[in-house]
């Protein structure tokens, strides 16, 4: 056989508005062996964007040089015309040229195979199906990205990857792959059928690297405080630690788990924030120390209910996603050992597309994947899972074993979480309406239902129009879509007309019971359930909300001024009973990230006042943050500040670019959306003439994952990123020097309804909020991100541009505690 891989750089992706080719490379294959290769600049006989240019390292002054398509279309025309043609995003590459090619005079319909496909299908765990995260997760080197003979030469060893997995697998699970290859639209099936003949001579592709971290030692302060806390934890059944100035590691707390897993029979049970945390536990452990994972029965794949799937779906009615998602689960179902979810690629979302054919509730059988690893649980001695599963499964799991619980307030969150209620009252008016409408057309025998329905429905479309009245008087809106908070305080008005409206939807579901559904079609059928079960959410709802003590927000999507998805939201602030000392017999010990011992804090919201607490010293060399005078904006009015200093950074970065070497990424840290697209457009118009400045930012440049592997892929460049982001997603870049800036200080808002909640809880008057609820907060969140950063980041420059901290904004005391908590030196001159 004799195959070419093929990869394309374009000027865009819109054939349809004049994008063109202006770079062409190809590998050729034949009877195993690279027989050719072939690289081309293509004059596209346009300008290339700077984004463009600034992605593929091509610039205007080369491609002016080259060659237009149509002038060597005759020789790659022959070199790839008998050739079966494979690409990594098919639906480009294969585009492009047949459009070229016919411009060119020639017809051009190869057999064609799409790359990413396969590897979908065949390699579903992959952290991405780009060509820059395969090559990292094969070990495979790729510096030259977004060049196409080297984005063609990396596919040409991703085929050869493939083909010989595929060759190692079962024959009945080929014979899977290639039933469902034949619905696909382009000609897979031919890899799948003639697999071997994709496997070159030698080699050329690496393995699967499982993520694994190596032990960083402790230095003497820190192997001091590990065994300060053995000694406390011998005398302590439930213990609460921080560091006194910075977060403790998490290397210290792996460390401490270690050494108390190796003092004896001990049985250690680690409660962890989010997937990133836990994954970083997992690539610690892994390979040094035998542990369990337990997580929610709906994290596992039930094999029953995915076999029912089987047996009942037809390919033919699936779409390509929907097909490559069932290869794909059905080859890590070969592979893997746990049936864990998180194992499989976001992309692959067999769950929900199960969902959609099967009833669950009709299907029975054991859950093999879940059932296994509650077995490994009780064998292991260390266990590892998640605040959420805690909080759920918290007495099943914990007996008899150290709790550890790596975030304090992290678990508070989720309780506060999985305690509350909530009701979408966007979406119980709907359905209201449509049991309405099935009504009036006869699908149910019993009218009596008709009036209790119209009324629910009237008094739920009055309080959602009084809720979009007082969102609207509370925010100014906007040309970008938000997400918008209201809060509620008890004896608001709207408070008790919720009350009252929800009662009355409750009084529905008494007619519900005699409603004879024997003239109902199956959508009638479906919203008599949908209401049934909004009915019980309400009911939920409020239960919860005869808690005295707990607050109230509605949610909403703001759209130009305009709200929808109104839903109702009740958060507890009395949590005792997930105490974590419920949940184990043995010793319990919690890192807080700081505040443990302040008002608000969880030490009264968990009811933690039998807890011993301990403040480890931490020092750590001071960071000097630089407060660039000639760079600040003063304070006029705060709603045009942000934008405003966004431009004054959007300067100040752009001079430092000039002083610092090229290789040098800026990183700019800010605390919500609205921040970073100010910030993103004033640096993208500071440097729209500059192709070797590249700018990435949260909300406009895609997922973190892809602005990663983007920045990553050259160096230097601007990243502008939310500070929560960082921290919740374990953020990271590959090696070089970064310089920090800090656009403000990361005050919550006042209006924001956890900071309401807390005030309202602690009975204090609006003018306390700010001193004592707000500012200490700010340091805790402002010390945690910095203290990341500093840890994870080659950070030679840190930069804060928030000139209240130099105003009558901010008090004398807030500047101590700025520089007290951190050893800031904050300086006004560059």
């Amino acid at each position: 056989m004799r195959y070419a891989i093929v990869d394309l750089e374009s000027t865009g992706s819109r054939l349809e508005e004049g994008d063109r080719i202006i770079q062409i490379g190809a590998v050729i294959v034949e009877d195993h062996q690279v027989v050719d290769q072939q690289e081309m600049l293509i004059n596209p006989q346009r300008e290339i964007p700077i984004g463009i240019q600034q992605l593929t390292g091509i610039d205007q002054d080369q491609v002016d040089q080259a060659p237009c398509f149509a002038q060597v279309a005759g020789l790659w025309m022959h070199k790839l015309k008998d050739c079966v043609f494979l690409a990594h995003n098919l639906n480009h590459d294969l585009r492009f040229l047949v459009a070229e090619f016919k411009q060119a005079g020639f017809d051009f319909q190869p057999k064609a195979i799409d790359t990413v496909l396969l590897t979908k299908m065949i390699l579903p765990q992959a952290s991405g199906f780009n060509l820059t995260d395969l090559s990292q997760d094969l070990g495979l080197a790729f510096d030259q990205a977004h060049q196409a003979l080297a984005d063609a030469w990396q596919t040409h060893c991703l085929v050869d990857y493939l083909a010989r997995q595929l060759a190692a697998m079962p024959r009945s699970l080929r014979e899977d792959l290639t039933a469902i290859s034949r619905h696909l639209p382009h000609d897979e099936v031919a890899f799948f059928e003639g697999y071997s003949d994709f496997i070159l001579q030698e080699a050329a592709s690496g393995s699967l690297k499982v993520k694994q971290v190596s032990f960083k030692p402790l230095d003497s302060l820190q192997a001091a405080q590990k065994n300060r806390i053995m000694d406390l934890l011998a005398d302590k059944r439930h213990l609460v630690i921080e560091g006194k100035d910075r977060p403790l590691s998490v290397g210290l707390i792996q460390a401490l788990v270690r050494e108390y897993l190796a003092s004896g029979e001990r049985k250690i049970l680690v409660a962890c924030s989010g997937h990133s945390d836990l994954a970083n536990w997992e690539a610690a452990f892994t390979g040094l120390v035998p542990y369990a994972v337990q997580l929610r029965r709906a994290d596992y794949l039930d094999l029953t209910v995915f076999d029912h799937y089987c047996r009942l779906v037809d390919l033919a009615q699936l779409n390509q996603h929907e097909l490559v998602v069932l290869a794909g689960t059905k080859s890590w179902l070969q592979a893997t050992q746990t049936g864990r979810l998180d194992e499989l690629n976001p992309e692959i979302t067999i769950q929900a597309q199960v969902d959609r054919l099967v009833d669950r509730s009709i299907v029975k059988g054991d859950h093999p994947f879940y059932q296994r690893a509650l077995q490994q649980a009780k064998q292991s001695n260390l266990v590892l899972t998640l605040d959420s599963v805690l909080v759920s499964q918290g007495a099943s799991l914990g007996q008899g074993r150290l709790l550890v619980i790596c975030d304090l307030q992290a678990y508070q969150d989720q309780v506060q979480v999985q305690m509350g209620q909530s009701l979408s009252l966007s979406q119980v008016l709907m359905i209201l309406q449509q049991v309405e409408e099935d009504i009036q057309q006869g699908y149910y025998e019993s009218r009596s239902i008709l009036s209790q329905v119209h009324q629910a429905k009237v008094r739920i479309r009055r309080l959602v129009n009084l809720l979009e009245g007082r969102f609207q008087q509370a925010f100014e809106w906007g040309d970008l879509q938000v997400k918008r908070d209201l809060y509620l305080a008890r004896e608001d008005s709207l408070v008790r007309q919720g009350l009252e409206d929800l009662n009355q939807v409750l009084q529905v579901q008494t007619f519900l019971a005699s409603t004879d559904l024997t003239q109902a079609n199956d959508q009638a059928v479906s919203h008599l359930q949908a209401l049934n079960q909004a009915i019980n959410q309400a009911k939920n709802l409020l239960q919860a909300m005869q808690d005295p003590t707990g607050y109230h927000f509605v949610r909403a999507l703001e759209v130009q001024g305009n709200y929808y998805q109104l839903t109702w939201h009740y958060r507890p602030m009395k949590l005792d009973q997930a105490n974590p000392a419920h949940f184990s017999s043995a010793p319990v010990l919690l890192v807080s990230q700081g505040g443990f011992t302040r008002e608000g804090a969880s030490r009264s919201i968990l009811g933690l006042t039998d807890y011993a607490y301990w403040a480890l010293p931490s020092y750590q060399p001071v960071i000097n943050f630089q407060v660039p005078e000639d760079y600040l904006v003063p304070v006029l009015n705060q709603e045009g500040a942000v934008s405003q200093q966004a431009e004054e950074l959007a300067l100040l970065i752009q001079d430092r670019t000039q002083q610092v070497p090229p290789t040098t990424r800026h990183l700019l840290v800010v605390n919500n959306r609205q921040q970073a697209l100010a910030l993103y457009q004033a640096v993208k118009a500071v440097f729209q003439a500059d192709s070797q400045v590249r700018v990435f930012s949260q909300h406009a440049s895609g997922s973190l994952n892809k602005i990663r592997r983007a920045v990553n892929d050259r160096p230097g460049g601007v990243v502008i990123l939310q500070w929560q982001s960082i921290l919740r997603e374990a953020f990271q870049l590959e090696g070089g020097e970064v310089e920090v800036y800090w656009l403000r200080l990361p005050f919550a808002a006042l209006g924001q309804p956890a900071i309401q909640g807390l005030a309202a809880y602690l009975d204090l008057r609006s003018d306390q909020v700010f001193d004592r609820l707000m500012v200490d907060r700010m340091i805790d969140h402002w010390v945690q991100a910095v203290d990341y950063l500093d840890q994870h980041f080659e950070v030679n420059q840190w930069w804060l541009l928030d000139e209240r901290i130099f105003t009558k904004y901010y008090s004398k005391e807030i500047r101590q505690k700025l520089e007290s908590s951190m050893g800031f030196n904050l300086e006004y001159k560059l």
